[in-house]
C-alpha cells in the first residue's frame, strides 16, 4: 500500500467515523469504524500540512475542504462546524 492509499484510508475511516457518530454515535461506546493512535497521526499530520499550504491554495480547492469538512460530522451542525473553522483559520491560518 501506498502512502496516497494510507491516506486515502484514514480519510475513509474518519468519514465513516463522524458520518456514524453524526446519526446518534457515540465516541463513548464502541464503533464500527474505530480510529486507533497511528490513524490519529496520520489525521493530525494530514491537517498540518494542509494548513501550512493554506494560504497557497485556491479558493475552490479552499472552499471545497470548508465545506467537506463542515458537512462530514453531519450537516445539521455545517453552520457552527464553518464558524468553528474560520475562527481557527483566523487564529492559526496564514503563518
Amino acid at each position: 500500500m501506498t502512502d496516497k492509499d494510507d491516506a486515502q484510508a484514514a480519510f475513509l475511516k474518519a468519514k465513516a467515523l463522524s458520518r456514524w457518530e453524526g446519526e446518534g454515535g457515540s465516541l463513548g461506546r464502541p464503533a464500527a469504524v474505530a480510529l486507533d493512535d497511528e490513524d490519529m497521526r496520520v489525521l493530525a499530520r494530514l491537517g498540518a500540512a494542509v494548513l501550512l499550504e493554506w494560504a497557497a491554495l485556491p479558493d475552490s480547492i479552499r472552499e471545497a475542504l470548508v465545506h467537506s469538512a463542515s458537512t462530514l460530522h453531519a450537516e445539521r451542525d455545517a453552520t457552527r462546524i464553518r464558524r468553528a473553522i474560520a475562527l481557527f483559520l483566523n487564529d492559526h491560518g496564514d503563518r
